[in-house]
């Protein structure tokens, strides 16, 4: 699942679709994992799947990408989907990188 995950997101950094709708913006698999970090990962492997997921799902960064790709019928609900997961990407950096610090 996470495979998939990342070679659709990396595909569609590769080539957008002339216009965005929701089913383009994939939300990570894991729930549990959003930021994708392997069982025994070392702090600098967590630190880059945090930056990963970040440079994603930040709000100011994705529109800047793919702002002028983005179907009018589906920006409101591309915002609110991009919104909520970058909020639980911020939340998994407290408890899965830092350690709550």
């Amino acid at each position: 699942m996470i495979a998939h995950y990342e070679a659709h997101w990396e595909n569609l950094n590769l080539d957008p679709p002339e216009k965005m709708s929701l089913r383009h913006v994939m939300v990570p698999p894991c729930a549990d994992n959003i930021l994708g970090i392997p069982e025994d990962a070392t702090t600098d492997v967590k630190k880059a799947c945090y930056k990963k997921q970040v440079q994603r799902w930040h709000p100011d960064k994705f529109f800047a990408r793919f702002q002028d790709r983005i179907s009018a019928c589906d920006e409101l609900k591309i915002k609110g989907r991009v919104n909520e997961v970058f909020r639980r990407v911020s939340a998994a950096r407290a408890r899965d990188v830092t350690g709550g610090a």
